[in-house]
């Protein structure tokens, strides 16, 4: 039997298993990133909600920088080491940011926030990278037509 969208064989892949959790659980943190972080600028700090949308902005300019640094360190330290730095990259911005109160400088949760937007570009350029090299032309896609 077919499987509708994603053969679950894949993830007896080490790989794609890791990478997979390791994906949801940073995207667990980026909801949250940009659940709350707009509504403590609003609601805790008094800014306008035009200030508390571009508080995310670091985190998207950092995403950027991210990948775009990730990716050649793909290609030069391996897919283990620049998936690593990333994830390390995101736990110092969250945990920068779980540290968070009223009289934190707004200088301070931008930076928190470039460095999550960084440790994404990171890794989930490389998750991806991850789970297309793990398995063979047959299962990267499959043709409608």
């Amino acid at each position: 039997m077919e499987e509708p969208l994603l053969p679950l064989k894949l993830f007896k892949i080490r790989d794609i298993a890791y990478s997979n959790i390791a994906s949801v659980l940073a995207s667990a943190l980026l909801m949250g990133l940009t659940f709350y972080l707009p509504l403590y600028v609003q609601g805790v700090l008094g800014k306008n909600a035009t200030i508390s949308g571009l508080v995310l902005a670091p985190m998207s300019i950092g995403w950027m920088v991210g990948s775009m640094l990730g990716s050649r360190w793909l290609i030069s330290r391996g897919i283990r080491n620049t998936s690593l730095i990333g994830m390390i990259i995101i736990a110092i911005g969250a945990i920068g940011l779980a540290f968070v109160h009223e009289g934190t400088p707004m200088f301070l949760i931008l930076v928190f926030n470039a460095l999550y937007g960084i440790g994404f570009g990171f890794s989930f350029t490389v998750f991806t990278v991850i789970a297309q090299s793990s398995v063979g032309y047959n299962l990267r896609g499959r043709r409608l037509l």
